[in-house]
């Protein structure tokens, strides 16, 4: 994001030095690009939300763990800590 904002600084400076013709084409174009980057914002992919290799393996052996009775729920730890 910041690579974007110095763009957009840089072409706003220079719409300053340019002729209206070319100041009216440079901001449309800046129009196009910031709708665009709307829309990939909107249609992002939140990482936190993938699960990685590992994650998969792991949850794969806790889905397994709990099948084979191998896990404790929250009450029973509760229990067994005295709390």
């Amino acid at each position: 994001m910041l690579l974007i904002a110095i763009f957009i600084n840089f072409v706003t400076n220079y719409t300053l030095m340019a002729d209206n013709n070319e100041s009216g084409q440079i901001l449309q174009k800046l129009d196009e690009i910031k709708s665009e980057l709307d829309y990939i914002k909107e249609h992002m992919v939140d990482v936190d939300k993938v699960l990685s290799d590992d994650d998969k393996k792991a949850l794969a052996e806790a889905e397994e763990e709990y099948k084979a009775g191998k896990t404790t729920s929250l009450e029973g730890l509760k229990e067994e800590l005295g709390k």
